[in-house]
């Protein structure tokens, strides 16, 4: 059953590999150098190739786990994510959807998720574009998680905890709100 959280995990990994095909550069010069001479080389552009080929249907794995949270908190124009289809639904899984998305370049204006899957983007209130993972309704979610001692909830209405402040602060950090 796909989950966000192996998928953060894997993604993350496969990035720190796909580094490692990626040309370096020579510090003192700032000039760009070959990396095929590095022992894991092949091994990095494997990655970055599997990286690539995944990256639309990753995007559109991550909008089917949207979820409307005006119907689930009442908090207005909110839209939170699930872990895993039927699965629960909090901060944690905002942040583990965001980072990978970010790592991807799936949270670009001008990236080329031009291919909505299917999906009624019409109701979608968006910042500047149509990319349904960068609507303004996520922040409004993850800014209704605060509670009065400043730390973030897993939830609208529950205790602040030190791993759900973390995610929530990193995915505004993405989110660039």
């Amino acid at each position: 059953m796909p989950h966000c959280a192996p998928s953060y995990a894997a993604i993350l990994s496969l990035s720190i590999i796909a580094s490692l095909g990626a040309p370096s550069r020579d510090d003192e010069n700032n000039i760009p150098q070959s990396a095929s001479h590095h022992p894991y080389h092949k091994a990095g552009l494997a990655a970055l190739h599997s990286l690539s080929s995944k990256r639309l249907q990753l995007y559109a794995f991550y909008v089917s786990l949207r979820v409307n949270a005006s119907e689930l908190y009442g908090v207005t124009n909110s839209t939170a994510f699930r872990m895993q289809h039927d699965g629960e639904v909090d901060v944690r899984a905002t942040y583990c959807l965001l980072a990978p998305c970010y790592l991807l370049g799936l949270l670009d204006d001008e990236n080329d998720n031009d291919d909505t899957h299917g999906l009624d983007t019409r109701k979608c209130e968006t910042k500047k574009n149509s990319n349904l993972l960068t609507v303004m309704a996520i922040t409004r979610h993850i800014a209704s998680c605060q509670t009065f001692e400043g730390g973030f909830g897993a939830e609208p209405q529950n205790e602040a905890h030190g791993g759900y402040t973390f995610c929530a602060l990193a995915a505004l950090r993405i989110l660039n709100s």
